[in-house]
């Protein structure tokens, strides 16, 4: 176990936007420098991952940050076990899988604040959400959680707690199509004005 762990594990693409992560993780280190960051995932944009390889060089963070491949459920969710802190970020996304899975797991976490996940991620509840490519406030809410383990805690618990109650099939379509039409409905709005 690392205390000072942050996963972030997903498919290595512009969407899910690691570079935003890995300058997030020069504040958290210049603040907490026993911090450690785990990318994990397998490259689906070969030069996006040389190209956030090449930021965590120039950002003088190779003794903070390790990629590593995803390898089997077993191995990434062992991988995941180690670590208090983890990140579910993205530019955009639908209800990812690894929402509900990191929820599940009781870990603290921080999500990216998009409308599709507003109906089951609550801020300061069950998890912190920060803007999409806001490398500032992501780091800023790892730092909270890195120097807060009693509010970590009790948001990986609470975390838990909604996924064993909310995070059924049925309950996921329904908050996916109420998110949906909400979405649609703001950007016609939007587009409208």
């Amino acid at each position: 176990m690392y205390p000072f762990g942050v996963f972030y594990g997903a498919r290595i693409k512009r969407q899910k936007n690691q570079l935003a992560v890995v300058r997030a993780f020069r504040e958290v280190v210049d603040h907490e420098p026993r911090a450690v960051l785990l990318l994990m995932g397998d490259a689906e944009e070969k030069d996006y991952l040389m190209e956030v390889k090449n930021e965590v060089i120039k950002l003088k963070l190779s003794s903070w940050v390790t990629f590593k491949p995803s390898g089997t459920i077993e191995e990434l969710n062992r991988e995941r076990a180690k670590y208090p802190i983890h990140i579910v970020y993205s530019n955009y996304t639908g209800f990812d899988v690894a929402v509900g899975e990191t929820m599940s797991m009781g870990a603290a976490t921080i999500f990216s604040d998009i409308p599709t996940l507003r109906g089951i991620a609550k801020h300061e509840f069950n998890c912190l959400l920060v803007p999409p490519n806001d490398p500032e406030r992501l780091a800023q809410g790892i730092l909270k959680l890195l120097t807060n383990s009693d509010f970590a805690e009790s948001l990986g618990l609470r975390a838990r707690e909604t996924a064993s109650e909310q995070l059924s099939f049925s309950r996921y379509l329904v908050d996916f199509i109420s998110s949906l039409e909400n979405t649609i409905a703001s950007q016609t709005t939007t587009a409208r004005a």
